[in-house]
């Protein structure tokens, strides 16, 4: 066994005897929360999505066609993220509640700039994808505007250029 895959046995294993307190200390964050935390922000559609190792671990690599930059330094027409897990040479790593992707979807996406086990804020927390026209989050909510133009969670049904213009402005107004 390598030293990664030591480490991250011993890690995993913490963990899953933690799972009870883990479980009870799980918070979900608020969707300021998720905006203030947001290093990267796009909308765009999954180009590929592959596996690669990286110190002794598979680790799945998500590439994203950016159609709208929302946040980050810089203007960028594709965007790597790499989340833990996956499958390669016939072993498989998984993580569970790890986001995963298919090639032609489209997702918008708040991350943190640097590496992480899973580079969405809040593990999976800033991701939507385009269901029916609507930005949905793995609950199932969707993300909408209010009468006042800020963002909510599940409220009417407004056209995605609105939500993104919102989270334009909210980013363009932190500190």
């Amino acid at each position: 066994m390598t030293p990664g895959r030591r480490l991250l046995v011993t890690l995993l294993l913490t963990l899953l005897a933690a799972g009870t307190a883990l479980a009870t200390t799980y918070r979900e964050l608020s969707l300021a929360e998720i905006l203030e935390r947001a290093e990267v922000a796009f909308f765009g559609t999954v180009a590929s999505v592959t596996v690669e190792e990286r110190l002794g671990e598979p680790w799945t690599i998500v590439e994203f066609a950016v159609e709208r930059q929302l946040a980050a330094e810089g203007e960028a027409a594709r965007r790597e993220l790499a989340f833990l897990g996956g499958e390669l040479a016939g072993e498989a790593l998984r993580v569970s509640l790890m986001p995963a992707f298919e090639v032609g979807e489209e997702v918008l996406v708040l991350a943190y700039d640097e590496p992480y086990i899973s580079p969405i804020v809040g593990f999976d927390q800033g991701l939507w994808r385009v269901d029916d026209g609507e930005l949905r989050d793995a609950r199932g909510r969707r993300l909408s505007v209010d009468e006042d133009g800020r963002l909510v969670a599940d409220g009417p049904r407004v056209e995605i250029d609105l939500i993104l213009g919102a989270i334009e402005a909210e980013l363009e107004d932190r500190p």
